[in-house]
């Protein structure tokens, strides 16, 4: 979710009265445009209303669906983010999403002050009151209690990670409360299976057949080699800092996805060979750990529907994945690093995995129609 990672501090500053709200949209639009952020074409502004023109998805792909789950993995960053909040209530900007594929009308969604009614609002600051909010300060972690945590409160966290900049090699991130013990839920809108479509790894996707009316959903584990993911000089799971060195591989599943083709060049091989190579990154926050992908666990549904049902079932399809997190370490409730494959011949890609990886084991997968809240499949671990 980009939004918290823009400009912005310049409503805690007090550098904008409530009158001026179209100041703070144009601000907003300039400062996206010098910094697009992964899938983000441009920026623009309407009345009062600071709008994402995104990426087109891939033809074929349910542009609505595309945009309901653009939306829903935003909406829980935006209400809880203080500035951003205040953008909303005070003064009241419409945060828009935008898409515009060819040969089809755009297609809009709208965050405004209303759609954060049930969710918490950024405690107020203490009194006396707190200095302001520094340029590019990250939101405040979600409160420590028992509830379980949803997928947009571990996004709080990962953002504070995310957009850690370290001056040098003495610099460290900041330490975090602890979500060791605390369960999990998150629900996701799958995205559409297919060659062309953007899908992060370990992210849940759905799939239909008409030659025998049989659609399907579910959800595979992303997979890495642990050594190959770097946190700018260091490595992403380093030893000795109470962080587990076992086994060789990283298997995770993501809750947040956001994919984008960054184009294509020419690279020559050893031989003198030429062939192109395509280029994508990959922004990804997961929950996993150090272990062999579980295949004994049946996490996918399948159903026989055809015609406008399966049209409409499609797109009404949630994913629901529950379980229990630990911490990498005291303090480090989660890891972000990168990875980046080395293209060749047989394979031509060069893919960039941007990832954040909270340490959990899902225990519960779930297919929920979003239409009813019925519970379509349920599979344990």
């Amino acid at each position: 979710m980009v939004f918290g990672l823009i400009l912005l501090s310049l409503l805690a500053q007090g550098q904008a009265a409530a009158s001026d709200a179209q100041t703070v949209v144009d601000t907003m639009v300039a400062a996206t445009n010098r910094n697009l952020p992964p899938g983000v074409v441009s920026a623009s502004a309407g009345p009062r209303t600071f709008i994402m023109n995104l990426s087109p998805p891939p033809r074929g792909t349910n542009v609505d669906a595309f945009a309901d789950q653009y939306r829903q993995s935003s909406l829980g960053v935006v209400c809880r983010d203080p500035n951003l909040r205040r953008a909303l209530d005070v003064y009241g900007i419409t945060l828009r999403m935008s898409v515009a594929p060819a040969g089809r009308s755009t297609v809009v969604r709208d965050i405004v002050s209303a759609d954060c009614a049930g969710i918490a609002a950024p405690a107020p600051a203490a009194s006396p009151p707190a200095p302001a909010v520094p340029v590019g300060s990250p939101p405040a972690p979600p409160a420590q209690h028992g509830a379980t945590l949803s997928g947009d409160d571990l996004e709080v966290l990962a953002s504070r990670v995310r957009s850690f900049a370290p001056r040098d090699q003495f610099d460290m991130p900041p330490a975090l409360p602890s979500v060791a013990g605390r369960r999990f839920s998150y629900t996701v809108t799958p995205l559409e299976r297919g060659p062309d479509n953007l899908i992060c790894d370990g992210f849940p996707s759905w799939g239909f057949w008409p030659q025998d009316g049989r659609l399907e959903v579910g959800a595979t584990e992303g997979t890495g080699i642990k050594s190959d993911f770097a946190s700018g000089s260091s490595r992403m799971f380093p030893t000795g800092q109470g962080i587990s060195d076992f086994g060789t591989m990283v298997t995770f599943r993501s809750f947040r996805c956001q994919k984008t083709r960054l184009g294509s060049y020419t690279a020559t091989n050893g031989f003198g060979a030429q062939f192109t190579v395509e280029r994508s990154r990959e922004v990804v926050t997961a929950i996993g750990g150090f272990a062999m992908p579980d295949t004994s666990w049946r996490t996918y549904w399948t159903t026989q529907v055809s015609g406008d049902a399966a049209r409409q079932l499609s797109r009404s399809l949630r994913v629901r994945i529950s379980g229990t997190l630990t911490d990498w370490a005291p303090g480090r409730p989660v890891l972000c690093g990168r990875n980046v494959s080395t293209p060749s011949m047989r394979r031509p890609y060069e893919e960039t995995l941007d990832l954040c990886l909270f340490n959990g084991r899902a225990d519960l997968f779930e297919v929920v129609d979003s239409r009813t809240g019925e519970v379509l499949f349920s599979s344990p671990r």
